[in-house]
């Protein structure tokens, strides 16, 4: 997800590809969405989100139904990148690489910048970082990601210099989680995101916390 949502549409060989599948599915268009509470989770069999309702919403205007299929991230973009089918993905950031693999819409949503989301007990320790640069290159810090995942590509390009340890999950939801169970100190993503993760965690009000830093 990312500060400018949009709808990642399918490349124009996509879509000459696969007009014999269109016909047979007219009206219908899939799309994927890695599970990322609040903006694309499955629910009592029931596949919903901020992200999933608007593209519904926008599609739906266009005369476009949506199938919508649940993957992790590295899935969705080799999918997008290779698959003969007319496939769209929404909220994520715009990066040079993906640009290449389809087309983006304008933004449907204006984001508010990531987060460095972290445990209470922390809370000392992250204040004394005066930028994401900084803390970064602290490599004592195991900093929870998925493969397919992007911050944006400054701060993609930036996490490659500073080379931080990682734990990698392969779904995007994971990554909160690991925060709780002790296995890595913090994560970026949205205020939403960690509203989200502490509900559906049942955590008490504060025991994630977060702060803004600057590059």
């Amino acid at each position: 997800m990312g500060p400018s949502s949009t709808l990642h549409l399918p490349s124009k060989q996509q879509q000459l590809s696969s007009q014999q599948e269109e016909k047979k599915n007219a009206g219908m268009l899939t799309l994927v969405q890695p599970e990322v509470p609040p903006y694309s989770y499955s629910e009592n069999g029931q596949v919903k989100g901020q992200s999933v309702d608007r593209a519904r919403a926008l599609l739906a205007r266009i005369g476009w139904k949506i199938n919508v299929v649940m993957q992790p991230p590295l899935r969705i973009w080799s999918n997008l990148r290779s698959s003969d089918q007319i496939l769209c993905s929404a909220g994520w950031y715009s990066t040079t690489e993906r640009r290449q693999m389809g087309r983006y819409s304008l933004p449907i949503k204006r984001e508010e910048p990531d987060v460095t989301i972290f445990r209470r007990e922390n809370r000392e320790r992250f204040n004394l970082y005066s930028g994401l640069i900084e803390l970064l290159q602290d490599r004592s810090l195991i900093f929870a990601t998925g493969r397919g995942i992007s911050y944006g590509e400054e701060v993609d390009s930036l996490i490659e210099q500073q080379q931080p340890t990682r734990y990698f999950v392969v779904h995007e939801k994971q990554t909160l989680p690991m925060l709780v169970y002790g296995r890595a100190d913090y994560a970026l993503g949205s205020v939403e995101e960690m509203e989200a993760a502490v509900l559906k965690l049942k955590l008490t009000p504060g025991q994630l916390q977060y702060k803004r830093y600057w590059l």
